[in-house]
C-alpha cells in the first residue's frame, strides 16, 4: 500500500509543475483528494481485517502451572 501512495505521488508530482496557478490548485486539490481516497482505503480495510481476526478467534483457554 505504501508503494502505492509512494508511485502515486511521483506520477502526479510532474503534473503539478505544469501550467497556470489555476491549474496547480486544482492539481494539488484532486492530488489530496487522491490521497484522501488511498488512505481512507487503506484504514477501512485494515478496520474490517482486524474485526474480522478479532471476532473469529477461539476462547481463550487458560492453563495453571504448578511449580515446585
Amino acid at each position: 500500500m505504501v508503494l502505492w501512495l509512494f508511485s502515486y505521488w511521483s506520477k502526479i508530482g510532474g503534473m503539478l509543475d505544469q501550467g497556470s496557478q489555476a491549474e496547480k490548485a486544482g492539481g494539488a486539490i484532486g492530488a489530496a483528494i487522491g490521497t484522501s481516497m488511498l488512505v481512507f482505503f487503506w484504514v477501512a480495510g485494515d478496520i474490517i481485517l482486524g474485526l474480522f481476526t478479532l471476532m473469529t478467534r477461539g476462547k481463550k483457554i487458560l492453563i495453571t502451572e504448578d511449580v515446585r
